[in-house]
């Protein structure tokens, strides 16, 4: 694969598994203290993340599928494009700020005996909001760059200024307002240094106003936003659906809990979710040249890349979760997610052995399958947690995204090759596909050692060495290969 895209890949890996072990800790040892507060902010982020689609009106995925036509050799974007997208922003986040400010109690209403908690700080979804919208637009803009490890770094400074802020709250030194404040201001910084970083880059601020473009491209251009919109807001919606419904039908701790589950499943996704950050442009610009073979290339080794390391880390989080029960202090607040986690991480399995599917289907012609699917998501996800929430509760959350989330990556798989003729597997992924499923079941051999920390150090090494055997021996990714036969003393036969 391309060394840009892999040398990329591993800087975010590293910098994001950083962030993971802050973030893990964090999990571990602070946030269980407070489930309700914790349940607090996931509520906030994720309906701010729910919102940004549709406050931005679709015009960051506008910005990633585009910019290949309005960039010129220099690496400098048009900034009547710019404007354009820019325009758009602005008009979306002035429309929501009105319609929550009129629609908040009606907003509110929706609610089944809300907690005070909510009550007291709903208002702070309109300036969180407008603050992810703002990131979303930075991050995009340094992605068509092909720069993400800068972006990731610091947007990993939350899993520190975060638990800080978390356990000045628990003291009561600060309040659950000044804490949601300390959050909008670790933003507002962000954005600030994005913002100075890309004027090195680029010219990310736009010049006088002049028309933009023939009206053919303008409307194929609204076309692609409102289609965003409905996709990037139903994927969001599909997914972060069952936090909502655990917050609005069980209770905050509830869903604190789900959260810590979902975080630990994203942290096995991270260096998967690495290389799709990175490959974003990439596609792009093939899809912009027609290259149909560098396609089929990237999506079959995305596959390798994304699903060694998803199952690795997802073998030792899942057969390591008890022992970090009887390890740390407050564990025993964890004792009730490790069925949520496993169907969760199955999840994240099924998103890494599909590859960067919907980089591929959402930059084609046939961008607008995704809608349908993701609407068919939401259906069956709500459908659902409607059934199994009441009977299971937060497992049956867990569930109904679990099967939800595998149907979608089938279809979706399935009409890309339909489409396209554009599938990732070969026979060399039934290696791949044996040595990852070894990997996952090879602790069940150590259940003679028990729990703690001498398990707990078993199962790491355990996953570790059926991992490195199948990429050093088995073949199962060449790229890896090549790259731990640089770091390590073995032999290359």
């Amino acid at each position: 694969m391309n060394s840009i895209v892999f040398n990329q890949s591993i800087r975010y890996t590293v910098i994001q598994f950083a962030g993971v072990f802050v973030g893990i800790f964090s999990t571990l040892l602070i946030y269980p203290a407070d489930l309700s507060l914790y349940g607090l902010y996931a509520f906030m982020t994720n309906t701010a993340s729910l919102l940004v689609p549709f406050v931005s009106l679709g015009f960051g995925h506008v910005l990633l599928r585009y910019f290949p036509f309005y960039r010129d050799r220099n690496g400098v974007t048009s900034p009547r494009f710019l404007r354009n997208i820019y325009t758009f922003y602005a008009a979306g986040m002035v429309a929501f700020g009105f319609i929550f400010c009129f629609a908040r109690n009606k907003l509110l209403g929706l609610f089944h005996d809300p907690e005070p908690l909510i009550i007291h700080h709903f208002i702070f979804i309109l300036p969180i909001t407008i603050l992810y919208v703002l990131h979303e637009l930075a991050v995009s803009f340094c992605t068509t760059h092909k720069e993400i490890a800068i972006p990731a770094l610091l947007g990993n400074l939350i899993k520190i200024w975060l638990p800080v802020s978390f356990m000045l709250c628990v003291r009561q030194w600060i309040n659950a307002s000044e804490f949601l404040m300390g959050i909008m201001l670790y933003y507002v910084c962000i954005i600030l240094f994005l913002t100075y970083r890309l004027s090195l880059m680029d010219k990310p601020l736009a010049s006088a106003n002049v028309r933009l473009y023939p009206p053919v491209e303008r409307r194929e251009m609204l076309r692609f936003a409102a289609y965003s919109i409905l996709t990037g807001t139903s994927a969001v919606l599909a997914l972060r659906i069952d936090s909502l419904m655990i917050s609005t039908q069980l209770n905050m701790s509830a869903n604190g809990q789900f959260s810590l589950a979902y975080f630990m499943s994203n942290a096995c996704f991270i260096p998967a979710m690495s290389l799709m950050e990175i490959l974003s442009p990439f596609v792009s610009m093939d899809t912009f040249k027609s290259d149909l073979e560098q396609i089929r290339l990237t999506y079959r080794k995305s596959v390798e890349q994304m699903l060694i390391p998803t199952t690795w880390a997802a073998a030792i989080l899942y057969w390591g979760l008890n022992d970090l029960i009887h390890i740390l202090p407050n564990g025993h607040k964890l004792s009730g997610i490790q069925d949520v986690l496993g169907l969760l991480l199955i999840a994240r399995i099924a998103d890494a052995v599909t590859g960067v599917n919907h980089h591929i289907l959402n930059f084609s012609k046939h961008y607008r399958w995704e809608l349908w699917l993701l609407f068919g998501l939401i259906i069956v996800n709500l459908g659902f947690n409607i059934i199994l929430i009441p009977k299971w509760g937060i497992t049956g959350a867990a569930m109904g995204t679990c099967i939800s989330v595998c149907l979608f990556n089938i279809a979706k798989t399935t009409i890309i090759y339909f489409k396209t003729g554009l599938q990732p597997y070969s026979r060399s992924m039934f290696r791949l596909l044996i040595m990852s499923t070894i990997t996952m079941v090879s602790p069940v051999s150590l259940d003679f050692i028990g729990s703690g920390l001498m398990h707990l150090v078993a199962t790491l090494i355990c996953v570790s060495m059926c991992m490195l055997y199948g990429i050093i021996y088995f073949h199962i990714s060449e790229d890896f290969r090549n790259y731990l036969l640089k770091l390590l003393p073995v032999s290359k036969d």
